[in-house]
C-alpha cells in the first residue's frame, strides 16, 4: 500500500513540474449581478512573470459586439470592472484572454463561443455569486464541527478519551 501511495506522489510530483509553466487561471464565476450597478471580475494568475497583458470581454446578452478592458493587477488579483450601464435585464456574458511574453492568445476562462453569463435583476438582495454561497457553505460547516467539538469537550473525561481516537474530529 505505501509503494503504490509514494509512486502516485511521485507520478503528481512529476506532472506538477512539468507543468509548472504552465499559465494557470483561478477565477469564481460570476452568474448574477444586479442592474445598472458595476460588476467586479477578478482572477488570480498562476506563472503570472510569463504573461503581458490579460483582458476581459464582456457584452450585453443581447449584442453581438464585445467590448473589451484590460485586468489590472490589484492586491495579488487581477481585476476588471463591467460598467454598470452595460449591466441590463438581458444579463452580460464575458470570458477572460490571457496574452503571453510571446503574444501568444490563451482562453482562459470561457471563450466568445461559449462565454460565462450573468444574469442581472433589480434586487440587489437576491443578487449572490458562487463565491459568496461556498463561503457561507463553509461558515455553516465550521460552526457545526466548532459545536461538535464543544459537545465533546463537555463530556466526563473517560468518554471524551473514546471520541478522541475516533477519526470524526477535525483539527483546523
Amino acid at each position: 500500500m505505501r509503494v503504490v501511495v509514494i509512486i502516485i506522489f511521485l507520478l503528481v510530483s512529476i506532472i506538477t513540474l512539468a507543468d509548472s509553466d504552465v499559465i494557470r487561471v483561478i477565477h469564481p464565476k460570476i452568474t448574477k449581478a444586479q442592474i445598472g450597478k458595476d460588476v467586479q471580475v477578478k482572477a488570480n494568475i498562476i506563472n503570472v512573470h510569463k504573461v503581458n497583458y490579460i483582458l476581459l470581454h464582456y457584452k450585453s446578452s443581447d449584442s453581438k459586439n464585445w467590448s473589451d478592458i484590460e485586468m489590472s493587477p490589484l492586491g495579488g488579483e487581477f481585476v476588471a470592472i463591467i460598467p454598470g450601464e452595460e449591466v441590463t435585464a438581458t444579463g452580460i456574458s464575458y470570458y477572460i484572454e490571457i496574452v503571453d511574453v510571446d503574444d501568444k492568445s490563451i482562453m482562459a476562462f470561457a471563450n466568445a463561443d461559449s462565454p460565462q453569463t450573468i444574469s442581472a435583476d433589480e434586487e440587489q438582495n437576491d443578487v449572490k455569486n458562487d463565491v459568496s454561497e461556498k463561503k457561507e457553505k463553509k461558515v455553516i460547516h465550521l460552526q457545526y464541527l466548532s459545536n461538535q467539538l464543544k459537545i465533546k469537550l463537555l463530556q466526563p473525561p473517560n468518554t471524551l478519551k473514546n471520541h478522541l481516537r475516533q477519526p470524526e474530529i477535525f483539527w483546523l
